[in-house]
């Protein structure tokens, strides 16, 4: 390539706020909207974000990591990621006035899992150990029968015996690379009959096929998110694993000419968690610096769209 070749801008669609995501911000905006003076508590941030956390704490709200953190009579939004039997029990017991903003898909998750576990099988669960997701859905199992992290080949393949064949879940935002290996080894260790019970959600698997598309055109691509942002990390291992640089940016202001000097055919997308306003505010920047054509690359329309949870801060 030649300094004189025009610079391109590969823009993958879908990108960004997925509408769990979506539902969950919305949930926080209506309750500061609503809320009068009582104090606003998050349990976990509302999403990986850090742009989106920072705005919310400068509003008031504060996010929290344990039920005892929550004023008495406080508002108690639980994120997007969803919780675990115990800290829904926890926050009855304070008699919290508590408002469910976890994803409709988690939610579905968390019901598979006590579905598997009443019918007597033995739940694994492929994810990254101390996610809240992780932490949310092995909560749901009970003492008797709970489930076990299974967050690599290695850790498959040192499992201890298991009566009967277990059941295998997936943490929603993973790649297939990510669980391809765990599961094989789960094969090998527990017999070909082991299967994954759920699957991705639809924004994981929507997002991961656009940078997947974008890896075939471009020399490096961008993802916007922060980085505890699982669903970015695993968009950035999609981009690699096809032979594509990838660069995880929290903020556009990360974005330097320097780094872009040799780069003529350049990918852009952003993560399920990260907010529309960034990403437009990197295709500004990027515009200066010569990257004016752009192009999009569409791997799925999203139309879908949670309704919000019913609430009433009576």
């Amino acid at each position: 390539m030649t300094g004189a070749e025009e610079k391109r801008l590969f823009i993958g669609i879908p990108h960004g706020f997925c509408a769990g995501v979506r539902r969950a911000v919305a949930v926080v905006e209506a309750v500061l909207a609503a809320h009068g003076r009582r104090k606003i508590f998050v349990f976990n941030e509302i999403v990986h974000n850090n742009h989106v956390v920072a705005e919310l704490r400068g509003r008031g709200v504060s996010f929290i990591k344990s039920v005892n953190e929550a004023e008495d009579g406080a508002i108690l939004i639980f994120s997007a990621h969803g919780v675990g039997l115990d800290v829904a029990a926890e926050a009855a017991r304070r008699d919290l006035k508590v408002i469910d903003a976890t994803c409709p898909l988690v939610t579905a998750l968390h019901e598979q899992a006590r579905q598997l576990a009443a019918a007597g099988r033995r739940v694994l669960l492929i994810g990254k150990p101390g996610h809240p997701e992780i932490i949310g859905t092995l909560g749901q199992l009970p003492a008797e029968r709970p489930g076990i992290m299974v967050p690599d080949a290695a850790a498959a393949a040192a499992l201890p015996d298991l009566s009967g064949i277990p059941a295998v879940l997936t943490q929603t935002t993973l790649n297939n690379a990510a669980i391809e290996p765990v599961l094989d080894a789960l094969k090998r260790r527990f017999g070909a009959e082991v299967r994954i019970a759920n699957r991705h959600c639809y924004a994981t698997e929507n997002r991961q096929n656009a940078v997947g598309m974008l890896a075939q055109k471009c020399e490096l691509t961008l993802i916007i998110g922060s980085p505890h942002s699982s669903n970015s990390i695993e968009l950035c291992k999609v981009a690699e694993t096809a032979d594509c640089r990838a660069k995880l940016i929290d903020t556009p202001e990360e974005i330097t000419e320097a780094e872009l000097t040799a780069v003529f055919r350049l990918g852009l997308t952003a993560g399920a968690s990260a907010p529309p306003e960034l990403f437009d505010a990197a295709v500004r920047r990027l515009a200066g610096m010569g990257f004016t054509r752009t192009e999009t690359i569409t791997a799925a329309e999203e139309r879908v769209n949670f309704p919000p949870p019913e609430f009433s801060l009576d």
